[in-house]
């Protein structure tokens, strides 16, 4: 009996003695559990996802996946990788071109080809609403982002924008009819112009429409009613010709008449230099009797013969802005659109050329520069006379070259020098300056020598030249 108790004893405490050992060692084994599973997730977070290696597939989506080099100041390494995903995105979207009217003009003439790749980059780029960011990955060296766009949702958003476009096309359309009918022609032909303008995105898209013909294009009949429009549309003016001097005041006021089968025009009106250049109101509004009138401030482009062109203001119906203007250059390439044109014979101010140049603090000629520097002022404003008895104005050429530092480097020496430019203008009738500005202290630096040096500099001063002070030179008004 005694026996027994003991082992039983015994038992008990090694029960007591191994629960012991288990709970002294139970957390050291889950420490080394958890190490080892970190080890093994950094393991795989250092591993390029698949969807990095090879590009995923999935019919019911639009893939795009992007990478760039990381950047630990800027941080902008995110927004290129996403840049480039969604750039992916696009490419990958197949667009068919269709070949309308409108389209066919635009792929025969390069300028406008141009305008219009860029128009359907960006309209591409901003139909990709609606994307997610499904993963991304990145070490010390890359960093990579994966989107992707539901198919399903991309052309529903973007036939959702095109049945916007062609609403407010139809409208236009539809209110340019009825101004026909209550016989205001300027609001019909801005409304039409408007309507064609809410489709600039869409000219390759068939966007049908019901007329009293039947189904028809929407842009092809916006152009029709246009050209229609143009046919019996006459812009006249009350001269043909003009002799002005170069950036002058034109004191005579041009008058403009419009009518419509007779009837006068109340409508906006633009007139534009299409050859030559000059200061004109961007838009003019002829009143109920058709009659308009404005002043050109002053002609100052360089040709002799000169065209302003008055007709109706699409840029200022279409909206758009300068270097934008694609709807605009395809009405008027496209529907006959009427102007006044007046030929401007422009005479250029008669001037005597002198020059004092000094290189390096001798005096010597510059041939080429002289040439160069009147080459430019005769295009631009004045006619060069050798008699300063038989010029309006005298025109002085200051050049000045200085020497500068040496820099000695490992294999050769830099030089430096600087080059002082400057214009006087004095108006021969009385003596006065009525112009002198010019460039001081511009640098160049060349290895060699130092006229090297003064070449650079020189070279410098006059786009300087061209930039700054070619244009105000062209403007003197005497």
């Amino acid at each position: 009996m005694i026996v027994l108790l003991f082992l039983k004893t015994e038992l008990t405490m090694l029960k007591i003695k191994s629960s012991a050992y288990i709970l002294l060692f139970l957390p050291l084994l889950l420490f080394s559990n958890c190490s080892l599973s970190q080890k093994t997730n950094k393991k795989k977070s250092s591993e390029k996802p698949d969807w990095a290696i090879s590009r995923p597939v999935d019919r019911n989506y639009y893939h795009g996946v992007g990478v760039a080099m990381v950047n630990t100041y800027t941080q902008g390494h995110v927004e290129e990788a996403k840049k480039k995903a969604l750039n992916d995105i696009t490419s990958e979207i197949s667009v068919t071109v269709k070949s309308t009217s409108l389209v066919q003009v635009v792929e025969r003439n390069e300028e406008l080809n141009s305008m219009y790749q860029n128009l359907t980059k960006v309209h591409s780029e901003n139909d990709i609403e609606g994307y997610e960011l499904i993963a991304s990955w990145g070490d010390e060296k890359e960093y990579w982002v994966y989107y992707r766009l539901s198919k399903e949702l991309y052309h529903r958003n973007k036939q959702r924008k095109l049945d916007r476009a062609k609403g407010v096309g139809s409208q236009y359309y539809e209110s340019g009819k009825s101004a026909i009918q209550d016989g205001n022609i300027g609001r019909a032909y801005e409304d039409f112009v408007k309507g064609l303008a809410a489709l600039k995105e869409y000219i390759d898209s068939e966007v049908i429409i019901p007329t009293e013909k039947g189904q028809e294009y929407l842009v092809d009949v916006l152009i029709y009613e246009l050209i229609e429009l143009n046919r019996n549309l006459t812009i006249s003016s009350n001269v043909s010709n003009l002799k002005v001097r170069i950036a002058s005041e034109v004191k005579d006021e041009v008058g403009i008449d419009v009518n419509y089968n007779g009837s006068p025009v109340s409508i906006a009106l633009k007139p534009r230099f299409t050859t030559g250049s000059g200061e004109v109101p961007s838009s003019v509004l002829s009143g109920v009797n058709g009659k308009a009138g404005f002043k050109i401030q002053r002609v100052t482009g360089g040709q002799n013969i000169q065209v302003l062109e008055i007709s109706p203001d699409i840029e200022g119906m279409t909206g758009e802005s300068a270097g934008e203007d694609l709807m605009a250059r395809l009405i008027r390439l496209k529907c006959g659109v009427p102007s006044a044109k007046i030929n401007i014979e422009a005479k250029k101010i008669a001037a005597y050329f002198t020059s004092d140049i000094k290189v390096f603090g001798e005096k010597k000629p510059s041939a080429s520069m002289e040439s160069e520097i009147k080459k430019l002022l005769g295009e631009k404003a004045f006619v060069f006379t050798d008699n300063k008895g038989q010029a309006e104005v005298s025109v002085k050429l200051t050049y000045e070259a200085r020497k500068g530092e040496e820099f000695p480097l490992k294999n050769k020496t830099l030089y430096t020098s600087y080059v002082d430019l400057f214009i006087t203008v004095t108006d021969n009738s009385n003596g006065q300056q009525v112009y002198y500005k010019g460039i001081s202290g511009e640098k160049g630096s060349r290895s060699g020598d130092f006229d090297q040096a003064r070449l650079a500099a020189e070279e410098s001063a006059m786009e300087r030249f061209k930039n700054e002070l070619l244009g105000e030179i062209g403007n003197l008004d005497l």
